[in-house]
């Protein structure tokens, strides 16, 4: 599976949405921040199945796709990342 970070300005859109779309394949970092877990290949598909279109319905909003991370977050951040599997760079805590 392919992983993304979405990112959206207007949280309380998104936050239904995401919960509907990605309920057993997504993790909230912070309010308006998601990392989610899909098989499409490409971050627009990602946008298209949460907007339900390929327009901006739900406001601004970036996805990017992940192909490693580093940094510094919660234990299950990290768990979550690990069982999706996404390669680690370097040693994170």
């Amino acid at each position: 599976m392919a992983q993304f970070m979405v990112a959206a300005k207007e949280y309380a859109k998104f936050a239904p949405v995401i919960a509907a779309v990605y309920q057993e394949n997504s993790i909230k970092l912070w309010d308006g921040v998601w990392l989610v877990s899909d098989d499409t290949a490409t971050a627009q598909q990602v946008a298209i199945k949460l907007n339900g279109t390929a327009e901006g319905n739900l406001g601004t909003v970036i996805i990017t796709s992940i192909n490693g991370y580093y940094g510094y977050a919660p234990k299950n951040v990290w768990e979550w990342l690990a069982v999706k599997g996404t390669p680690r760079h370097g040693t994170s805590t």
